[in-house]
């Protein structure tokens, strides 16, 4: 069984390193190939890109980013693009797809991906 376990992109003001390393997956991964899966985990994380996005409306009662600390001057997409995403899924071609985020604050990018995956693939 070919198992693929992702990563997703995220979407935010700033990050740091500690939200971006996907160890739940690389505990998966490795109880996953004990049991003789092929398993590749796609951390759309790395190498860390960054596209400024529209703030969401979400996000329309916080004040203007022009008077907010440093570090909330754009809200940004970190991480691959849908695209690349579906593009290296189809290539792995998985029996099986698991999407997770060790930051429950962006379970919405979860909930995106899961969702774009099933519209494209008829993985589980």
């Amino acid at each position: 069984m070919r198992v693929l376990l992702i990563q997703p992109p995220l979407e935010d003001f700033y990050t740091t390193p500690i939200r971006l390393y996907p160890l739940g997956l690389l505990y998966a991964a490795r109880v996953l190939e004990d049991f003789g899966a092929e398993v590749e985990v796609l951390d759309c994380l790395a190498p860390l890109r960054k596209t400024r996005i529209p703030v969401p409306p979400s996000f329309r009662h916080l004040p203007p980013l022009s008077r907010v600390p440093h570090f909330f001057k754009g809200y940004y997409r970190f991480g691959l693009a849908d695209g690349e995403i579906l593009r290296r899924i189809r290539d792995f071609a998985p029996d099986l797809i698991g999407v997770s985020s060790q930051f429950t604050a962006y379970y919405q990018s979860v909930e995106e991906l899961a969702l774009l995956i099933k519209r494209n693939f008829k993985a589980t």
